[in-house]
C-alpha cells in the first residue's frame, strides 16, 4: 500500500502481515502496544568474486541482489528474498571467469602455455619457429567482455639484405633472401672466385658468408724481347692486351700482340727483335770494302779503300741505318793524276793529255834537235812522274852561223834551215821587217803585238805561256767538304774552271757553290762546309725523361724517351734524327698507369663512385648504417697497376643492444633480442592502458637505445568521494525500506483507541 506523510510520497513496500494490537485502559494515560519480533533470514555470505546488495539485509521480506566482478558471469539466480519462514527464495549464485575464444597458435610457431588458458586475465606468449619474426603483439590477455586484448601475431620468414652479384660474376637464384634460402655464386670465365662458392640466410637475418669477388685469371709475367719492350707492364690479368715493339732499328718477327686468357695462358708467345737489313753493298771499282762481305744490319759499319794510285770519292765508312737505308753510297776510285806534261821545246809529246795512273807519255824532238834525257815516263801511283821531261837540243849544222842575222837556225838531220824571225820576211838568208802579227798567229789566248823586227804573244788574263801556247791559269786544288763531295771530285783547275759542291745526305751545305776558278789563279769564294741537319727541340714528356736530356738534335742522333715510376710510355722510345729534318716517330707521352676498376662494396660505397683508377689515384669506401668495413678503408692505385689493398666489403655490425623489459600491463614489439643495429622496438598497452612516453625506440650504432621503454598507466577518471558507489546506494536503500515499517507500526499504535470496538469483534482493521 501507498501511505503519504505530509504529501510526500515515502516508497512502496511489501504488504505486511496484520499487526494485532491490545487496547490500553481507558483510566491509563499512557499507550501501551504489543510489539511483534521481526523475521530474520541467515546472514548472506558473497559469492566468491561477487558481491551481495545491500549487505546485511536479512530481514522479512527484504531482497538481496546478487553481482560478479568484471570478468566474472554469475551462474545462479541473481536475487534472493528473504521470505515469511525465515529461508532465502534463491541459493547465492557462483560467479566464474568470463570465457574467451580458443587462440590456436600461429602458423610456424608456438604459443605459451600450448591449450587452454582461455579465461579472463589469463595471459598467452606467443613466439615463432627458428628463422620467422613476429609480427603483431607478443602477448594477449583474455579481457573481461570476453575479446582477447591483441589479435594473434603471424609467424613471418626471416629476410636477409639483398644480395648482389660480384664484379664479373652471378649469383643464383636472384632475388630470394628468405630464411634458410642458399645462393650459390659463379665467376665469370676468366675469373676466379675467392670466397664461400654459396651463403645460406641464417636465423638472425645474415648471410653465413659474405658475397666472395671475382678477381681476373692471372697470365704468366711476360719478359720483353730483347731490343724491344712490351706495353703496358705488368697487364697480366685477363682479359688484357699488351702490344710488343721493337727499338728503332729492329724488326718484330711474331705476332705485335697477345691477350691474357681465360685459361691463364697467352694467346701469342713473344716476338723476337731481329736488326734491320740493309741491301748488300758492292766493293767500289779499283777499290775494296771492309769487310768483304755481309755486315749489312743495323748499325753494321762498311769501309771503303781504294787500291794503289786511285783515290777515293765520296764518304770512306757508310752505316746500315733503322730504315734499312746506308748513310752514304758507295764511293768511286778513281786514278791519281800527275801534272799535266806539255812538251819540250822544239819536240813533241804522244799521246798529249795523258797523265793518270800508269799513263806513258812518250817525247821526241823536231827534225835538227836531239833528245836529252829519258823519251818515256810514266805516273806513279804517288802522283809524281818516273822521270823529268827531257829537253830537245840543237845539232852542229847551226854553228856556221849561215843564217841572216834576224834569221833562226834550225837544224834538220843532215841539214839546216833558216828562218826569219818574227816580224821579218826573208829566205832566213836575208829578213826584211813585216808586220808580223798578220802573218804569225799567236795562241787564240794570247795577245800579239808588233815591235820593230820582230813581235811579241802574251797570254791575255787568266792564261799563262809564252804566247804560242797559252793555258788556264791553275787555281789551287780544292778538298772535298767533311760529309760532303765536289764535282768533279779531282783534277787541275785553271781559269774559268766551276767546281760543285754539295753535301752527304743528312748534311746541309753552308756557303757558296759552285766556286770558280779567277784570272788571278784564285778562287770566287771559300770552299763550303756541311753540317748535320738539325731536328726540332724535344723536351721530356710530362711524368717522364729524355736521355739525353738536352742537345741531341743532329742528323743520326738518338733520343730515347722513358717514363717514371708509375706511368707507362705510349709510342716509341727511341727516336733518331732523320736525313730530312724530322724524327723516325712522334714524340711519345707517359700516361698513368691504370688500376682495375673497384666496384661498390655491397652494402657500402665508394668515393669517388666511378673512375679514380689511375697511378696515384685514391679511393675510400663506406659502409652503409649497421654494417662494419672489413678491409683498408682507403687505397691507392700504385706504380705496378695494383691496388694498395684488397677492396674493402661491408658486415652486418655485431653490435647488438640490451635486452628490453616490456612495460608493466603493457608488451614489447618483438618480446625478445638478439636487437641489432637499426633494429626498431615498438610498446604497445593493454587495453585500458595509456602509453606515456615514445612508442617506437631503435638500436642505435654505439649500442645502446635511441628512447627509454615508455610506462603504461590506468585510463579510469573515479576519485574517492566523488560520488555514490553501487553499495553506498544499495545501503541507503535499505535504511528506507526500514524506517517505512517501523512508521507503519507507529501509526498502528496512535489509532488502536479508536478502533477499540472493532477489536472485540475480532476483525482486523484494515490499512
Amino acid at each position: 500500500m501507498a501511505l503519504l506523510l505530509r504529501g510526500a510520497k515515502l516508497m512502496e513496500t511489501p504488504t505486511a502481515p496484520p499487526i494485532t494490537t491490545r487496547r490500553a485502559p481507558l483510566t491509563t494515560p499512557s499507550l501501551t502496544t504489543t510489539r511483534r519480533h521481526t523475521i530474520q533470514c541467515p546472514a548472506l555470505t558473497p559469492p566468491t568474486n561477487g558481491a551481495v546488495s545491500p549487505p546485511g539485509a536479512t530481514s522479512f521480506p527484504n531482497i538481496a541482489r546478487f553481482t560478479c566482478n568484471t570478468g566474472y558471469v554469475l551462474t545462479g539466480t541473481a536475487t534472493a528474498s528473504c521470505q515469511a519462514d525465515g529461508s532465502w527464495s534463491n541459493a547465492v549464485p557462483t560467479c566464474s571467469r568470463r570465457q574467451c575464444s580458443p587462440l590456436a597458435a600461429p602458423t610456424n610457431g608456438v604459443r605459451t602455455p600450448a591449450t587452454g588458458s582461455n579465461f579472463f586475465q589469463d595471459l598467452i606468449l606467443f613466439s615463432c619457429n627458428t628463422g620467422y619474426i613476429l609480427t603483431g603483439a607478443a602477448t594477449t590477455t583474455c579481457q573481461a567482455d570476453g575479446s582477447w586484448s591483441n589479435a594473434v601475431p603471424a609467424c613471418t620468414l626471416v629476410q636477409c639484405q639483398s644480395l648482389t652479384a660480384p664484379t664479373n660474376g652471378a649469383l643464383t637464384p636472384t632475388g630470394t633472401t628468405s630464411y634458410q634460402t642458399m645462393v650459390t655464386f659463379t665467376c665469370n670465365t676468366g675469373y676466379d672466385l675467392n670466397g664461400a662458392d654459396d651463403t645460406t640466410c641464417q636465423a638472425d637475418g645474415t648471410w653465413s658468408h659474405v658475397v666472395p669477388t671475382c678477381t681476373a685469371v692471372q697470365c704468366a709475367a711476360l719478359t720483353p724481347p730483347t731490343n724491344g719492350a712490351v706495353n703496358p707492364t705488368g697487364a697480366t690479368s685477363f682479359p688484357n692486351m699488351v702490344s710488343f715493339t721493337c727499338n728503332t732499328g729492329y724488326v718484330l718477327t711474331g705476332t705485335a700482340t697477345a691477350s691474357c686468357k681465360a685459361d691463364g695462358s697467352w694467346s701469342n708467345a713473344v716476338p723476337t727483335c731481329s736488326r734491320r737489313q740493309c741491301p748488300l753493298l758492292a766493293s767500289p771499282s779499283n777499290g775494296v770494302r771492309t769487310p768483304t762481305t755481309g755486315s749489312n744490319f743495323f748499325q753494321d759499319i762498311v769501309s771503303f779503300r781504294c787500291n794503289t794510285g786511285y783515290i777515293l770519292t765520296g764518304d770512306a765508312t757508310t752505316t746500315c741505318q733503322a730504315d734499312g737505308s746506308w748513310s752514304n753510297t758507295v764511293p768511286t776510285c778513281t786514278p791519281v793524276r800527275c801534272q799535266s806534261l806539255t812538251h819540250p821545246a822544239n819536240g813533241w809529246i804522244s799521246p798529249a793529255g795523258r797523265n793518270k795512273y800508269q799513263d806513258v807519255v812518250q817525247f821526241s824532238c823536231i827534225t835538227g834537235f836531239q833528245l836529252n834525257g829519258e823519251s818515256a815516263v810514266t805516273c806513279l801511283a804517288d802522283g809524281t812522274w818516273s822521270d823529268t821531261i827531257p829537253t830537245c837540243t840543237d845539232i852542229d849544222e847551226c854553228t856556221q852561223n849561215l843564217c841572216h842575222g834576224l834569221a833562226t837556225c834550225i837544224n834538220t838531220i843532215g841539214s839546216f834551215q833558216c828562218n826569219c824571225i818574227n816580224g821579218y820576211l826573208g829566205n832566213g838568208l836575208t829578213c826584211t821587217d813585216i808586220d808580223e802579227c798578220t802573218t804569225v798567229p799567236c795562241h787564240p789566248r794570247a795577245v800579239c803585238t808588233n815591235v820593230p823586227g820582230s813581235f811579241t804573244c802574251d797570254c791575255t788574263d787568266g792564261y799563262t805561256g809564252n804566247g804560242f801556247n797559252c793555258a788556264g791559269r791553275q787555281c789551287p786544288p780544292l778538298a772535298a767538304p767533311t760529309n760532303g763531295v765536289r764535282t768533279p771530285p779531282t783534277g787541275e783547275t785553271f781559269y774559268q774552271d766551276t767546281v760543285t759542291f754539295t753535301c752527304n745526305t743528312g748534311y746541309q751545305l753552308n756557303g757558296v757553290s759552285p766556286l770558280t776558278c779567277r784570272a788571278d789563279g784564285t778562287w770566287s769564294n771559300t770552299v763550303p762546309t756541311c753540317t748535320p741537319v738539325q731536328c726540332p727541340v724535344l723536351t721530356s714528356p710530362t711524368n717522364g725523361v729524355r736521355t739525353p736530356a738536352t742537345g741531341a738534335n743532329s742528323y743520326q742522333n738518338q733520343i730515347i724517351i722513358t717514363c717514371n715510376t708509375g706511368y707507362v710510355l705510349t709510342g716509341t722510345g727511341t727516336l733518331t734524327c732523320q736525313a730530312d729534318g724530322t724524327w723516325s716517330d712522334t714524340a711519345p707521352t707517359c700516361t698513368p698507369v691504370q688500376c682495375p676498376e673497384l666496384a661498390v662494396p655491397t652494402n657500402g660505397a665508394r668515393i669517388p663512385a666511378t673512375g679514380a683508377n689511375s697511378y696515384q689515384n685514391q679511393i675510400t669506401f663506406t659502409c652503409n648504417t649497421g654494417y662494419l668495413l672489413t678491409g683498408t678503408g682507403t687505397l691507392t692505385c700504385q706504380a705496378d697497376g695494383t691496388w694498395s689493398d684488397n677492396a674493402s666489403t661491408c658486415t652486418h655490425s655485431s653490435v647488438r643492444c640490451p635486452t628490453l623489459n616490456a612495460p608493466n600491463n603493457g608488451v614489447l614489439t618483438p618480446p625478445t633480442g638478439p636487437y641489432t643495429v637499426q633494429q626498431m622496438v615498438t610498446s604497445t598497452c593493454n587495453s585500458g592502458y595509456q602509453l606515456n612516453g615514445d612508442s617506437i625506440t631503435r638500436c642505435l650504432d654505439d649500442g645502446t637505445w635511441s628512447n627509454p621503454v615508455p610506462t603504461c598507466t590506468t585510463t579510469d577518471t573515479s576519485t574517492a568521494g566523488g560520488g555514490l558507489s553501487s553499495s553506498n546506494i544499495a545501503a541507503i536503500a535499505g535504511g528506507l525500506a526500514l524506517a517505512g515499517v517501523l512508521l507503519l507500526g507507529l501509526l498502528a499504535a496512535v489509532c488502536g483507541g479508536a478502533g477499540a470496538g472493532a477489536a472485540t469483534d475480532n476483525k482486523t482493521p484494515g490499512l
